[in-house]
């Protein structure tokens, strides 16, 4: 048993809300959800582990609950952590075991996985715990299924993994034995073959598609409730962010300078950081996510170049989050072909009347420098720098919207009558032209989608 799982057992028990727990232990509610669900875990001898401990034993002497006593519960929680605690510890073994036996290269798999170097690193020193470690373990698993095939490996790897070679033969038999050895576990998911799990994904997310409904999706955020803020965010005329905490800080200031100023001027986004570092943090993307909402509401248009150098997953992904955004007709989406740098990244975000920019060095982004600048004649030259950037990147999508009928038909005439432009229709979008179960590969090939909003 999970620890959010013997909490909601408690909770169901005691027929307590997330509110009643929150107001007796002063725990927020929101954090309070997030164990519930899984999300987060207390560390075993923190003081939130006791805090909750206190407060469901008091509930349960309200309601004359025997058997749910403050020493019973605590004992319970630590239980269930320090179970988890030890697999983890067994896993950290095993990971530095392959690492050393095998001789892992950390840049390639984080190319193969896109987790960044420094993050594995951090894994496998124990400085850093995943928050997924099935997930991580199934990257690692293809990764070495995938690279490590030889017979010479996989003699050696049955030798670590304990099993015959005969059994480790086909991929998904090796990644199979890879996965549940490094979780310690009997079951794991099989993998189809990559041109499969490809076209499922694009099946899948075309039925996404089809089935998405972009009034309910305003709704369900509350788009039509958020309120721009207006009191003004006064910063120094240039500031200085260093490491991903600080870039993260930076990001937002930037967003409170644009959205609190009078500027209607678009707000151009462009960013090849790796991001595995950035999505870790929840709390951030919910923020982020609000931003970019608020600068729509406030009616900003955005300028953003899309990086296209990602796993195939998250390029779907990545779809999936931004075509509801797009739908706005707020938003030119754009990508730069053949953009290949691995040794620097760079982050330029530039409104009316701020500029934020950034780079790091692959492997290395806790040492990334950013700067937030509203001195004039630092936007002068990023407005400059703004027009370069974008004579060299091309439309990722063309959106059309109700008011350019004229513009959509012109468009449909010049579409070449092949194969590779099939008309997929769905209720999104009058068509995505693309070859069905291809669409990521038509993108990547034309650099040209087309949503046609009703």
């Amino acid at each position: 048993m999970k620890f959010g799982e013997l909490l909601d057992q408690y909770m169901k028990t005691l027929g307590c809300t997330g509110k009643e727990l929150s107001d007796r232990s002063g725990i927020s509610s929101s954090i309070i959800s997030r164990y519930r669900n899984g999300e987060r875990e207390p560390q075993m001898d923190s003081e939130i582990v006791t805090t909750l401990a206190h407060a469901l034993a008091g509930i349960a002497a309200e309601k004359n609950i025997e058997m749910m006593s403050e020493e019973a519960i605590l004992s319970a929680f630590k239980d269930v952590l320090a179970s988890k605690s030890r697999d983890y510890d067994i896993f950290l073994h095993k990971f530095n075991t392959l690492y050393e036996e095998m001789h892992l290269n950390m840049k390639a798999i984080s190319t193969f996985t896109n987790f960044d170097t420094s993050f594995l690193y951090r894994i496998k020193s124990g400085e850093r715990k995943t928050s997924d470690l099935p997930s991580f373990c199934d990257k690692i698993a293809k990764y070495l299924a995938n690279s490590h095939f030889s017979f010479d490996d996989k003699k050696k790897m049955a030798g670590l993994l304990g099993v015959n070679y005969n059994k480790i033969t086909e991929f998904n038999s090796y990644y199979a034995a890879i996965y549940q050895w490094l979780l310690d576990c009997d079951q794991s998911p099989v993998p189809s073959k990559t041109t499969k799990s490809s076209e499922s994904d694009i099946s899948q997310f075309l039925v996404k598609m089809d089935e998405f409904d972009l009034e309910d999706f305003i709704r369900v955020i509350h788009f039509d409730e958020i309120k721009v803020p207006t009191l003004p965010l006064h910063l120094p005329s240039t500031k200085n962010y260093y490491g991903i905490e600080k870039m993260r800080e930076g990001e937002l200031d930037f967003f409170k300078t644009t959205v609190t100023s009078k500027t209607t001027e678009p707000i151009f986004m462009y960013s090849d950081m790796p991001m595995i570092d950035m999505a870790e943090s929840n709390d951030f993307n919910k923020k982020w996510m609000f931003a970019i909402a608020c600068s729509i509401k406030k009616g900003l248009h955005l300028n953003i170049i899309h990086s296209l150098d990602l796993p195939f997953e998250e390029l779907l992904l990545g779809l999936e989050a931004w075509i509801p955004i797009y739908m706005t007709g707020q938003i030119s989406p754009y990508y730069i072909p053949d953009q290949a740098n691995p040794v620097y990244h760079h982050l330029n975000y530039v409104s009316g009347v701020a500029a934020l920019c950034g780079e790091s060095i692959e492997g290395a982004p806790l040492d990334g420098k950013y700067t937030l600048t509203n001195n004039k004649e630092d936007l002068a030259y990023f407005h400059r720098k703004v027009k370069h950037i974008l004579s060299h990147a091309k439309p990722l999508m063309e959106i059309f919207d109700k008011t350019r009928p004229d513009e959509y038909q012109n468009f449909l005439k010049k579409m070449p009558k092949s194969r590779a432009t099939e008309k997929i229709f769905c209720p999104l979008c009058q068509f995505i032209p693309s070859a069905r179960n291809c669409l990521t590969g038509f993108l990547l090939q034309t650099g040209s989608m087309v949503l046609m909003r009703r």
